[in-house]
């Protein structure tokens, strides 16, 4: 059960969104939301409710898991999350020394409850987790055009 308050928060995330591909799309861009397997659109849908056809239009046309490539392409002896083939293959590196969905869950228990840390520190692990995603995508670039693939 989502409260208003989350249902809002996601309505104006996903009218961003859809403004944003409006105007890429004028401006002759292209437009794609990159994420890594499925708790982003997951926890938008559960936001959301009964509202969520035009988010699921946008889901559709615009968002590009990159979990698919990885399984197509890698064999993860400890995995292929995230956090293994962000460090492990783009080299990136989280600012927490314990990044993880179980500890962003709980640090995100504690801010609602009122901890000014566990805020901090659950925004600043969602915010190394949408970089991750863009070192991720960016080191997928780099391998395609040096195995002479296209960059589109």
């Amino acid at each position: 059960q989502t409260n208003a308050r989350g249902q809002d928060l996601a309505r104006t995330a996903v009218q961003w969104l859809i403004d944003q591909r409006d105007i890429a799309e004028e401006q002759g861009y292209s437009f794609g939301v990159f994420h890594y397997t499925h708790p982003e659109k997951t926890e938008v849908r559960k936001a959301l409710g009964d509202e969520h056809q035009e988010f699921e239009r946008l889901v559709g046309e615009n968002f590009v898991d990159l979990m698919p490539i990885v399984k197509q392409n890698f064999y993860g002896v400890q995995g292929l999350g995230l956090k293994k083939i962000a460090v492990y293959g783009a080299g990136f590196t989280w600012r927490d020394e314990t990044p993880g969905g179980l500890n962003s869950q709980i640090w995100a228990e504690e801010a609602i409850a009122g901890s000014e840390e566990s805020c901090t520190r659950v925004l600043a692990y969602n915010e190394d987790d949408v970089r991750a995603t863009a070192v991720l995508r960016e080191w997928f670039w780099k391998l395609n055009s040096t195995a002479g693939g296209s960059s589109t």
